[in-house]
């Protein structure tokens, strides 16, 4: 009988253990699936915002593109004043102002910039040191 009693607590006692141990497994468990859904909201939120970062990225280039263009636009346009005699005129121009603001006289700003004798004679009276 007391065999039957040993067998019969031992019995209790492994049925107790594995009742145990079933209860926290699955307390694990359902504490593994919360962290996993937390898991995957976050993944979610990341693909979300890089794919915002992505469709951003794209209006940017096409920005970048456009001002690319007009750059290379206002380059082109300003080469074509470089070369164009408005712009060596203008720079002769700016020499005759250095010469009057020096102290030149009317027939050394005509000599070195090509001015008409009136136009060295106003520049003069604007521009005398």
């Amino acid at each position: 009988m007391t065999a039957t009693f040993l067998s019969l607590g031992i019995s209790l006692a492994t049925v107790l253990i594995v009742y145990y141990l079933v209860g926290k497994q699955i307390k694990n468990r359902a504490a593994s699936e919360l962290m996993l859904n937390k898991l995957v909201n976050k993944v979610e939120a990341i693909q979300h915002d890089i794919s915002a970062i992505c469709a951003a990225s794209t209006g940017v280039d096409k920005r970048i593109n456009v001002h690319d263009r007009r750059i290379r636009d206002l380059i082109e346009r300003l080469d074509e004043v470089e070369n164009s005699e408005v712009f060596e005129k203008n720079h002769d121009f700016q020499g005759a102002v250095e010469l009057a603001k020096k102290g030149a006289n009317v027939s050394e700003i005509v000599e070195a910039s090509h001015l008409t004798l009136d136009e060295a004679e106003l520049l003069l009276r604007l521009h005398k040191g």
